[in-house]
């Protein structure tokens, strides 16, 4: 596998909900895994800006990472990959995970509340979106072999 990274930035309204490096790898299970690193400095960078001197500045201390923020997923079936997806930049101390589904077509979220926060929520959070972006070619090349199913 190649080295490389993405840089992530979701944008909700114009404003800057999260930052994120994230670093994709095949773990020792042979599952497909990727490390995400929040930002926790460079505030002053613009949205949409990618300064890649911005970035060479930065120290480890700018940026959050926890093994247990990994995303795992493995393909189920040609073009059906599914996973754990851990939301990583929760304000309080339970980090919920979804259970995700990814094809050609579309991406599902699933996640079922933490009951010690509050036993009586049980109806589980779900998230549906009914269309992709292709995947640039460098995500292609994460996995030796890989074939896009969606091509």
């Amino acid at each position: 596998m190649r080295d490389f990274a993405y840089f992530y930035e979701e944008v909700v309204d114009g404003a800057l909900k999260l930052r994120q490096v994230i670093v994709p790898f095949i773990g020792e299970d042979g599952f497909i895994h990727a490390s995400q690193y929040n930002f926790t400095g460079w505030k002053d960078a613009e949205i949409g800006e990618f300064d890649v001197s911005g970035l060479q500045k930065l120290s480890r201390e700018d940026f959050y990472t926890s093994r247990e923020c990994d995303l795992v997923l493995t393909e189920i079936k040609k073009g059906i990959y599914m996973g754990n997806l851990p939301e990583c930049e929760s304000i309080i101390e339970y980090i919920p995970n979804f259970g995700t589904v990814w094809t050609c077509t579309s991406t599902g979220f699933i996640n079922y509340r933490n009951p010690e926060l509050n036993p009586q929520e049980d109806v589980p959070i779900i998230m549906y979106k009914d269309f992709r972006y292709p995947l640039p070619d460098s995500m292609l090349e994460v996995v030796p072999d890989f074939e896009d199913p969606c091509a």
